[in-house]
């Protein structure tokens, strides 16, 4: 906060805190799509993401399948806001119970939907939630407390235009995958896992969330690219679905079972794009992945050694043919959006994949 704001950390936390109750997420909803509307997103290449209303714009032109690839380019200079002690201290008082320390994640520059391909420079996670990650916070406030007031916004992402000028904002993200995995007779469907994260989590803590969701950062990957969004998507998998524990000076990843397994089974498995998502909320954005094991001996080997990390706070494992718990689930109001969107999408294609695995009707009606 001092680097950032000129503001000691400690005069901030020493206001007290304003109660105010947390809005309905459909009322943040509503408010970000008037605020960025389809005709001013769709001017940029982008729009309101159609198959369920949620607060998170794609691109029109539909990024290929191919797993995303990712190149380095030298950073930008960004001009940081400005914000009263007062400010700070209304918009971090939800993260005083937060699990939050820094290290270095990838900030995007550039998406090219077409290759895919991302264009990465590496920056400060804690830059990134002190200044665009604190437009959640204030936009939560503002439509709780009835405000128009949006000072951080309005330097940030004033409006489509600004919001997707990716080079003149911080704009950090992450990958979310939708993880499917085949089971034999009697069974005969997917098994999917979802969670509700814990509120200790330093960005949508609280939230309903595939698993799993992570910020895409720079860590040792052995012979795999540190950039690639699938990189990142293995390593989460390893430690939030298999309990792995995170390094970050070796890629102990690779050495588990289940991780190998995939990376010597390409043919077995379904690993590709299902689209790319900026928030209209913190102006992040998140590539969306869906992992299908078509092999269902990867479930009798694996699947009984799964174990969520920390992040979870609640966890779901659900049969596709499941229609009632789907139901259940995807209609909870606190999803973080992009994930709803990852969740959605990966079961739009898993249903190309092997529709007998899957339920004849739609997951979400939503969808339909």
């Amino acid at each position: 906060m001092e680097r950032l704001y000129g503001v000691r950390a400690d005069r901030v936390a020493s206001i007290a805190p304003q109660n105010w109750t947390p809005p309905h997420p459909h009322a943040v909803r509503d408010f970000l799509l008037a605020y960025y509307s389809e005709r001013e997103c769709r001017a940029h290449g982008f729009e309101h993401y159609p198959h369920a209303p949620i607060a998170a714009i794609r691109p029109m032109q539909r990024p290929s399948q191919a797993l995303p690839r990712a190149s380095s380019v030298p950073p930008t200079d960004v001009r940081m806001p400005s914000l009263s002690v007062e400010l700070l201290s209304l918009y971090t008082s939800a993260l005083r119970h937060a699990s939050l320390w820094d290290g270095e994640t990838y900030r995007l520059l550039a998406f090219d939907a077409e290759l895919p391909r991302g264009s990465f420079a590496i920056d400060s996670f804690l830059r990134f939630r002190l200044t665009n990650g604190l437009m959640r916070e204030e936009m939560y406030h503002a439509v709780a407390t009835g405000s128009d007031a949006l000072p951080l916004r309005c330097q940030i992402a004033p409006d489509a235009a600004a919001l997707l000028d990716f080079p003149s904002h911080n704009v950090c993200g992450g990958v979310h995958t939708l993880c499917a995995f085949a089971r034999p007779a009697p069974h005969n469907d997917f098994i999917v896992p979802l969670q509700r994260r814990s509120p200790r989590v330093g960005v949508a803590g609280g939230s309903y969330g595939v698993i799993p969701m992570a910020f895409h950062q720079p860590t040792v990957s052995g012979p795999l690219d540190p950039r690639e969004p699938a990189t990142t998507a293995l390593r989460e998998i390893f430690e939030e679905l298999f309990g792995g524990h995170e390094s970050f000076e070796e890629a102990k990843f690779l050495d588990h079972p289940a991780i190998a397994w995939l990376l010597s089974h390409p043919d077995r498995m379904h690993f590709e794009t299902t689209g790319f998502f900026v928030s209209l909320l913190g102006g992040n954005y998140d590539f969306s992945l869906l992992l299908a094991v078509t092999d269902t001996g990867f479930w009798q080997r694996f699947g009984h050694t799964l174990k969520t990390g920390w992040e979870s706070g609640e966890y779901f494992l659900l049969s596709t043919l499941d229609g009632d718990g789907f139901h259940r689930i995807l209609h909870q109001p606190d999803w973080e959006a992009q994930a709803l969107a990852c969740c959605l999408e990966g079961l739009r294609r898993l249903r190309s994949i092997d529709h007998k695995r899957m339920l004849s009707e739609p997951y979400d009606l939503t969808t339909s």
